[in-house]
C-alpha cells in the first residue's frame, strides 16, 4: 500500500514523465508567441489595420524587435490617410484610410485653444497665443516646442504655413514659416547653440513665395512668377535655379515632392486638369510629366501635398486625389480632368474642419535637410 507523501521506486519515472511533458508544453507555447518565424509574422502584421499594427509591438520583446525593423516598411505601402481637425477645439484629430475606409482618432496633448499652421513629415504643426510654436507626432508622441515667434507689423494668424523637417544628422529639426503676405520665411533650428528664429524678407521683390517643400536634402520654394528657388538654413542664403522651359503658371500651383523627382502640379479646379512638371536638376530645365506610372498625386492645403505609389495598396494610379479646401469630399481625376470617383471623409456638420493629406512612413521618418555651409 502506498503512503500519501512517500516515495517509491514506481511513482519517480512517473513524476519526472510529468515534468518533461510540463517542460515541453512549456517550450511550445512559449515559442508559438515570442520565437514565430519572420516569414509568419511579415504575413500577421501585412494584414493589420494601422492600430492593430502599433499595438503588435507591444506583445512582447520579441515582437517589439520585429515592430522595430518592420515598421517602416509597413508604412510605406500603406495608403495615405487624410487628417482632418476641428479649427477651434483641438483636443484630438482624426485620420482616414481611404484604401480601407476606416476612421481614427488620436488624443492631442496641449493643442487646444492654438491655431493650426500645417502637416509636414509626419508631425502637426500649431502655434498658441504667446506665439509658441507646438510640434507633435500623433502617431508617436514625440513633441517639441520651438522658442515664441517674434512679433511682427502683420501678426501670425491661421493662415500661416509651416513645414517641418529633420536637419542635418538628425538629431536636430528645423522648422520654417510662410508668412501670411508670402512675403517672409521664418525658421528655427531646434537644439542649435543660438537657437532663434531667423527670417528672409521679399516684401520689396516683386514676386511672392506660394508654396516651399522639402526634396533630396534641401529646402525649395516655388513664387507666383513660376520660378524655383533653393534656401541653405545656415548661412541664410536664398537663390533662382536658372532654369530652360519655364511654363506660364496661375497661382494653383504645388510643389511636390516624390522619392526621386521635384513636381510643379498646375491644377485648375474649374475643369479639374492637372499639369505635371519636373525640374531636370542636372540639365535645368523644366520637363513636362505625361504619365506617373503606377504613381498618383495627392493635392491638398496647408504645405500637405505629395506623390506616392498606389500599387501595394490597389488606389488609382496616374490620378490625382484631390482634397478641395474646406471641404470634406476627396475628388479624384486622371490628368486630363476626366473624374474617377469621389469618396465622403466624414459626415458632414456645423464645426469648420481643415483637412490634409498625413503621410504614415513619415511618422518614423521625416523629411531631412542637409547642413550645408
Amino acid at each position: 500500500m502506498i503512503n500519501s507523501g512517500t516515495k517509491t521506486d514506481e511513482d519517480e519515472p512517473q513524476k519526472q514523465c510529468r515534468k518533461r511533458r510540463k517542460k515541453i508544453c512549456n517550450d511550445v507555447s512559449h515559442r508559438g508567441w515570442a520565437d514565430l518565424p519572420v516569414d509568419l509574422l511579415v504575413t500577421i502584421y501585412s494584414t493589420l489595420t494601422i492600430v492593430d499594427f502599433l499595438n503588435f509591438g507591444k506583445v512582447c520583446s520579441s515582437w517589439r524587435l520585429s515592430f522595430s525593423i518592420f515598421k517602416q516598411n509597413f508604412m510605406n505601402v500603406h495608403a495615405p490617410l487624410v487628417m482632418y481637425i476641428s479649427s477651434r477645439a483641438k483636443k484630438s484629430c482624426h485620420f482616414y484610410d481611404i484604401s480601407t475606409r476606416v476612421k481614427y482618432e488620436t488624443k492631442l496633448p496641449t493643442c487646444v485653444g492654438k491655431k493650426f499652421l500645417g502637416c509636414s513629415s509626419g508631425y502637426l504643426i500649431f502655434q498658441d497665443f504667446h506665439k509658441k510654436i507646438w510640434v507633435i507626432n500623433p502617431l508617436t508622441g514625440h513633441k517639441l516646442r520651438f522658442p515664441n515667434m517674434p512679433q511682427t507689423k502683420n501678426p501670425i494668424n491661421g493662415s500661416d504655413r509651416a513645414i517641418f523637417a529633420s536637419f542635418g544628422s538628425g538629431s536636430d529639426f528645423a522648422l520654417m514659416v510662410l508668412s501670411k503676405t508670402h512675403e517672409t520665411v521664418r525658421y528655427c533650428i531646434s537644439r542649435d547653440t543660438n537657437a532663434r528664429w531667423r527670417y528672409l524678407s521679399f516684401a520689396k521683390e516683386s514676386w511672392k513665395i506660394v508654396d516651399l517643400v522639402v526634396f533630396d536634402g534641401r529646402v525649395y520654394a516655388l513664387t507666383n512668377n513660376s520660378r524655383i528657388g533653393v534656401f541653405n538654413l545656415r548661412t541664410r542664403r536664398f537663390w533662382f535655379l536658372t532654369l530652360e522651359g519655364t511654363p506660364w503658371l496661375t497661382t494653383f500651383v504645388r510643389l511636390v515632392a516624390s522619392k526621386k523627382q521635384l513636381l510643379i502640379v498646375h491644377f485648375l479646379p474649374t475643369i479639374s486638369r492637372a499639369k505635371v512638371y519636373t525640374i531636370d536638376l542636372e540639365r535645368l530645365k523644366w520637363v513636362e510629366v505625361e504619365d506617373l506610372g503606377d504613381g498618383a498625386l495627392f493635392l491638398g492645403a496647408w504645405m500637405s501635398s505629395k506623390s506616392g505609389s498606389t500599387t501595394n495598396w490597389r488606389g488609382l494610379r496616374n490620378c490625382v486625389y484631390h482634397l478641395p479646401f474646406g471641404s470634406n469630399m476627396c475628388n479624384i481625376y486622371n490628368l486630363n480632368g476626366e473624374s474617377r470617383g469621389r469618396f465622403q471623409i466624414c459626415e458632414p456638420d456645423m464645426t469648420h474642419k481643415i483637412y490634409c493629406w498625413y503621410f504614415l512612413h513619415q511618422a518614423y521618418s521625416p523629411d531631412n535637410i542637409r547642413d550645408e555651409n
